[in-house]
């Protein structure tokens, strides 16, 4: 299993590949692969918080 993470600079660079890219379907299915790893990664650090202070 390959771990992917998300960076918010992703953005930028990730609008102007998917705007070159001329089959609709890959652009919707990297467009939903980027959503999908972005809601995930802030997913990941509310439960990094947590289990931070719980710590203490």
């Amino acid at each position: 299993m390959r771990i992917h993470y998300y960076f918010s600079g992703y953005d930028d660079s990730f609008d102007e590949y998917t705007d070159s890219i001329k089959h609709d379907l890959l652009k919707e299915r990297l467009a939903w692969q980027h959503r999908i790893r972005k809601q995930l990664h802030l997913e990941y650090e509310i439960v990094d918080d947590d289990f931070e202070s719980n710590l203490d």
